[in-house]
């Protein structure tokens, strides 16, 4: 049988990190079953790691595409039975004329390997949703949602076919973002399942959600300040005292699931609408379904959609608390003996 590699292309979104800081907390046992993570391409994050090094893309990118190509030259040497690759930055580098002839040129290298890409896929309403929230939390983005869904454009779902166009549609294998639709209820046991592996009961599951959402309210203040930051630096105790407002006041923070408000329902079901040929397409030629249903599970019903715009969000209640979190530090500089004025 020859050596089968499965490299996971995320999308981002889409319980990425939850997923990598599982493959890290049981890298051991799952060696021991025979599914090997290389060290080529690693990037480390607390206690997570993912493949970015391999994708040559954004931060990763390097001035001599041919040194990322090594790595993939390493990682083709490896004696197998079983590879297993995971960065979102995969999917983010395959579109367009460049992107595919990187991912022919590691094609060509892993010509003695059987690849299966994994796809996770989500609702694009979903999606673009969760991507702005992400872009606002982790970066500088100020635009409001509004401006930045006209002008935003990418769709995980034409890269899947971008990824079949190069390793055959045999070899893509798509999820759906949909805990129903998860074998055993989880995206941890799901990919176990996608990649050929029995359940492990003593495999640990890392718990909450690694990267974790900001509440709405906090989402949008942090929206306003980034206007005002020269860099991410700046905001970093700012970033700290929004996430643990979130985690107080938002059951789902941490939640790998959630659905988003941002969108009225009118919209969601707009552009669900505009992207249902090609979930139905995917839907018979990647998972076989005759019917065509992708996503089986609903749209958010209108009491869980925006029924305002993004600025008549209010931001007292979070102002309030950083307020509190501020005098409290403050008292205890106090304590310590600080004067006022310092």
């Amino acid at each position: 049988m020859r050596k089968q590699m499965f490299i996971h292309v995320g999308a981002g979104k889409t319980g990425t990190s939850a997923l990598q800081a599982f493959l890290f907390a049981n890298e051991a046992r799952l060696a021991e079953k025979g599914v090997h993570s290389p060290q080529e391409g690693r990037v480390l994050t607390g206690d997570s790691f993912a493949h970015h090094g391999l994708s040559n893309h954004g931060p990763h990118q390097q001035p001599d595409p041919e040194d990322v190509l090594d790595l993939w030259r390493q990682v083709a040497a490896y004696e197998g039975p079983r590879v297993a690759l995971s960065s979102e930055y995969f999917h983010n580098r395959v579109p367009g004329v460049a992107g595919r002839a990187f991912f022919s040129a590691v094609a060509q290298i892993l010509c003695d390997w059987d690849i299966r890409i994994v796809f996770y896929l989500r609702r694009q309403s979903q999606w673009l949703q969760s991507v702005y929230a992400q872009w606002v939390k982790g970066h500088l983005l100020s635009e409001t949602f509004s401006d930045f869904a006209h002008r935003y454009t990418r769709n995980p779902a034409d890269q899947i076919f971008d990824f079949a166009e190069i390793f055959g549609a045999d070899n893509v294998i798509v999820r759906p973002f949909e805990r129903g639709q998860f074998q055993g209820g989880n995206i941890q046991r799901d990919f176990c399942a996608a990649i050929g592996i029995d359940w492990d009961d003593a495999f640990t599951i890392p718990e909450g959600n690694p990267n974790p959402r900001l509440a709405g309210d906090a989402l949008e203040l942090k929206r306003q300040m980034n206007r005002y930051a020269e860099s991410t630096r700046e905001l970093r105790a700012l970033q700290r005292d929004l996430q643990a407002y979130s985690d107080l006041v938002s059951q789902d923070s941490r939640s790998v699931f959630v659905s988003h408000a941002m969108l009225d329902a009118d919209e969601q079901r707009r552009i669900e609408a505009e992207n249902e040929p090609k979930y139905a397409r995917i839907a018979r030629d990647f998972l076989g379904r005759a019917d065509g249903v992708l996503f089986r599970e609903p749209l958010p019903d209108d009491s869980k959609s925006a029924t305002s715009a993004q600025a008549s969000v209010s931001t007292d209640q979070v102002q309030a608390y950083l307020l509190m979190q501020m005098h409290r530090r403050i008292a205890a500089l106090l304590k310590k003996g600080a004067t006022p004025d310092k």
